[in-house]
């Protein structure tokens, strides 16, 4: 229900704090009974990331790294029990469990929004990631192929077969968002055929 939008954001977002306040999640992980299973978290991260819950974003990508299975040999289980230190294995490691930590990595750095009108870029990355420098290479999304270098203190975006008409918006570290289209100044933004590519300074 959450990730497909079609709620109202009021109904949608009442269902995220009913999760919250009634005991439905641990670490942004959803209960279940006495265990937590992370079957529907990749519908959960997509409303958290659509929505702009970055910060509870990040929370269920690290919670599920750190205690849904075991990141040493990237295998998660479908649902874990857990007692007051430790989590225990309840069913078998499943595909949706296994795959959620590459999914959610790959969005956070982009993504095409639910209405597939925005392709946003860096969305859910850590403030700390800019100072450090990142670099990642054709994050394939529907909206077009993402690449991205951020070294000292200077941010260069290069995105491929860009979808007509499709809103770019671009996180930047202080958690300001910059709208960019054709009618930006070249300064911000080049635009050649459907390949756009951006350099700034942080």
């Amino acid at each position: 229900i959450l990730s497909s939008a079609v709620l109202d954001k009021k109904y949608s977002d009442s269902i995220n704090l009913m999760r919250e306040r009634l005991g439905g999640e641990i670490l942004c992980m959803t209960r279940f009974m006495t265990g937590i299973d992370d079957w529907p978290a990749y519908n959960n991260a997509i409303y958290l990331l659509e929505n702009g819950f970055v910060q509870k974003y990040r929370m269920l990508l690290y919670s599920h790294i750190l205690y849904h299975g075991l990141p040493d040999f990237h295998i998660y289980y479908e649902q874990v029990g857990f007692t007051d230190d430790c989590m225990q294995r309840r069913a078998d490691s499943c595909l949706p469990s296994t795959l959620l930590p590459s999914f959610m990595i790959s969005q956070m750095l982009a993504y095409t929004s639910v209405d597939g009108k925005r392709l946003e870029i860096l969305k859910g990355v850590p403030q700390d990631w800019f100072k450090k420098g990142f670099s990642f290479d054709n994050i394939a999304t529907p909206s077009g192929i993402v690449s991205v270098i951020c070294r000292h203190n200077t941010l260069t975006v290069n995105i491929n077969g860009i979808r007509p008409d499709t809103e770019i918006r671009l996180y930047t570290p202080k958690n300001s968002e910059k709208t960019l289209d054709s009618s930006e100044t070249a300064e911000y933004i080049l635009v050649t055929d459907n390949h756009t590519s951006l350099t700034f300074n942080l």
